[in-house]
C-alpha cells in the first residue's frame, strides 16, 4: 500500500483541487473512473448508468470524469465518445488522458467507480481508501472484497446498469464517511511483512 503517495487531504485542498480539475462543475456530484480505456474497464457500463439516472431527471447534479490511457486501446476511447454523444450526454462527461498525481484527482473527486468484468487486486481501490474516498464497484471487480458493502461503497451485480444507477443515486443522497478506523484495518491487514509471508507460504506449498 503507498501511504507515501495516497492520503486524505483537508477539506480546503480539495476546493481547491475541484475548482482546478473541474472548472463550472465544482459544486456537483463527481463521479471519477480511473482505468486504461479498454474492454476489461467496462467504461460503458456508467454511460448506460448515467442515461438511465438521465431519464430520471436527476443527471444535472452529477459530473463524470475518466482518466487513463487512451493509446492503448484508441478504439474503446473512441466508441465511448460516440456512445455520450449519441445519448446527448456531453455536458455531463469528460473523456481525459494519463494523469501524474492521482492522490490529488481521487481527492477531489465525490466516489470512484469501477465497474470491470474482472480485476486482481485493485490497485485505485486501494488508493482510494487512504483517500478515505468511497467506491462503487461491479461484484467481478471486487474478488478480493476490499469494498465493504455500505462501509466504503457499494457493490452492485456486474453490467447492472440500474442497479449502477441506484448506487450513484444512492451515494449522492447519503455519503458514506469512511472512518480512520477502517482505513487503519486495511493498512494493517495489507503491511509489507504480512503479504510477504503470504507469499512465502504460498511458494513452499508449490514446492512440496
Amino acid at each position: 500500500i503507498d501511504k507515501a503517495n495516497f492520503k486524505a487531504l483537508s477539506s480546503g485542498k480539495i476546493k481547491n483541487l475541484r475548482s482546478h480539475f473541474f472548472p463550472g462543475n465544482e459544486t456537483r456530484f463527481i463521479c471519477g473512473m480511473i482505468a486504461r480505456y479498454v474492454p476489461q474497464k467496462n467504461h460503458q457500463s456508467v454511460v448506460k448508468a448515467a442515461k438511465i439516472i438521465n431519464n430520471q431527471g436527476e443527471l444535472d447534479k452529477f459530473f463524470f470524469s475518466f482518466y487513463g490511457d487512451i493509446s492503448s486501446y484508441k478504439s474503446q476511447y473512441n466508441k465511448l465518445h460516440l456512445m455520450i454523444n449519441k445519448f446527448r450526454l456531453g455536458k455531463n462527461f469528460e473523456l481525459n488522458g494519463t494523469i501524474k498525481k492521482v492522490n490529488n484527482i481521487i481527492n477531489a473527486c465525490d466516489v470512484i467507480i469501477l465497474p470491470s468484468l474482472y480485476e486482481g487486486f485493485s490497485n485505485v481501490v486501494s488508493e482510494s481508501i487512504m483517500c478515505k474516498k468511497p467506491v462503487i464497484i461491479s461484484k467481478n471487480a471486487n474478488e478480493a472484497e476490499l469494498v465493504k458493502e455500505g462501509v466504503n461503497g457499494f457493490v452492485f451485480n456486474t453490467n447492472n446498469h440500474e442497479k449502477l444507477a441506484d448506487c450513484i443515486l444512492e451515494l449522492e443522497r447519503k455519503p458514506i464517511n469512511i472512518s480512520n478506523k477502517f482505513v487503519n484495518s486495511f493498512l494493517e491487514k495489507y503491511r509489507v511483512d504480512k503479504v510477504v509471508s503470504k507469499y512465502i507460504e504460498e511458494f513452499n506449498f508449490l514446492c512440496i
